[in-house]
């Protein structure tokens, strides 16, 4: 199964929830940044804390010099897994 979506816009991790669950927490998630904020000269990173069979929890960060700051930089993600 493969479930897509848009998040981010806030600083700090979220819950995303999928419109149908997986089988288990053996999916796989990639995120992808929205470059938004062209005068920053920055490295951004996704982040998942948690994985659950109806949703995951993340976020984005970004680091500047040798700081990382969270960052309400927006992000596409996508998760493919079994369904049940």
């Amino acid at each position: 199964m493969i479930q897509w979506g848009y998040g981010g816009g806030y600083s700090g991790a979220t819950n995303y929830f999928f419109s149908t669950s997986f089988l288990n927490t053996y999916y796989s998630i990639s995120m992808c940044a929205e470059y938004a904020v062209t005068a920053e000269s920055v490295v951004l990173c996704p982040y998942i804390n948690t994985k659950a069979t109806t949703y995951f929890k993340g976020g984005m960060t970004y680091t500047s010099g040798n700081v990382v700051y969270p960052t309400s930089w927006k992000f596409f993600w996508i998760a493919i897994g079994r369904w049940k």
